[in-house]
C-alpha cells in the first residue's frame, strides 16, 4: 500500500511493507524563493515559475534515489528494512509522529546536557 498528498509546502509520502508503515515528508519550495537568481539579479515571473518546478522536479528525484538506496541497502542485507528505514517509520499511538521526529530532539538534548532521556536510558543503567 502507498499513498502520497501534496499542499502548497509540503509533499508527504507514505508506504507499508509487512507491519511497518514509512512516512517521507518533502519540503516544497514556493515561488517566492526563487525571485531572484543566484547572482541576485530579479527574474521575470515565467522565469520564477520555471526555476520553481525545476527545484520541486529534482527534490521528487532526491527522494525517489535516497528511497532507491535505502531498498538496495535492505536487499544487500547491509541492513534491516526497520534499520535502515526508522527515522521514517510511524509509530502507532503517536498522533502520526515519525520515529525520527519523536527522538531527534530527546537525542539534541542529550547531546547538549550530556544526559540520556528516561525513554534512551538503559535498563541496566
Amino acid at each position: 500500500m502507498y499513498a502520497w498528498s501534496e499542499t502548497a509546502n509540503a509533499a508527504v509520502v507514505q508506504f507499508s511493507f509487512d507491519n511497518w508503515r514509512v512516512r517521507f515528508l518533502l519540503p516544497m519550495p514556493e515561488q517566492s524563493d526563487f525571485v531572484a537568481d543566484s547572482r541576485g539579479r530579479k527574474r521575470p515571473p515565467s522565469h520564477q515559475k520555471k526555476a520553481l518546478e525545476q527545484n520541486i522536479r529534482q527534490r521528487w528525484r532526491a527522494l525517489a534515489l535516497a528511497v532507491k538506496a535505502k531498498l538496495e541497502t535492505v536487499e544487500s542485507g547491509i541492513a534491516a528494512f526497520e534499520e535502515e528505514f526508522m527515522p521514517y517509520l510511524v509509530l502507532p499511538g503517536k498522533k502520526g509522529q515519525t520515529a525520527g521526529e519523536y527522538l531527534l530532539p530527546q537525542i539534541v538534548e542529550s547531546y547538549q546536557t550530556g544526559k540520556l532521556p528516561p525513554l534512551l536510558e538503559s535498563p541496566n543503567g
